[in-house]
């Protein structure tokens, strides 16, 4: 008894000590694009089938090695920057019939998207906070294509 209730005791430590990402679904996230600017973005990416969305990774990539793998299959293993004077960093496209799980190698910390939004949202938009000490993400699913500076 005494050992289940360290074990529950420690679980619950480490579940309040852990960083999950800010996520939620804002379809006014922005201004969005016109119609021919939206099929020239998911057209570029081979997305314009309902059964993709694209991932948008934004602000304060400074170089960290991101792993996304949608199923099983690795999509993107590289490190990426955001571009200072656009906010953006990298686009990807996925299959939102399949769980996505995002890992920053550098450090190991690691999330999965949420099926339930990402088969929602056409666009995944990922940004770090770039003045915490700790990792923070905030994920938005959307459907409208936001435009960069």
């Amino acid at each position: 008894m005494q050992k289940a209730l360290i074990f529950l005791g420690t679980i619950i430590l480490c579940l309040s000590c852990s960083t999950v990402p800010k996520s939620y679904f804002n379809d006014e996230l922005c201004t969005p694009k016109k119609d021919y600017q939206e099929k020239k973005a998911l057209t570029a990416f081979n997305a314009l089938d309902d059964k993709y969305s694209l991932i948008v990774f934004k602000s304060a990539f400074n170089g960290e090695k991101i792993l996304v793998t949608n199923d099983s299959d690795s999509l993107l293993n590289q490190q990426i920057h955001s571009d200072k004077s656009m906010g953006l960093a990298k686009v990807i496209c996925i299959n939102r019939n399949y769980r996505t799980e995002i890992t920053e190698l550098d450090n190991g910390y690691s999330f999965t998207l949420d099926l339930e939004n990402t088969k929602k949202g056409k666009y995944i938009y990922i940004s770090k906070d770039q003045y915490s000490k700790k990792i923070k993400y905030e994920i938005v699913y959307s459907n409208a294509l936001c435009g960069f500076k």
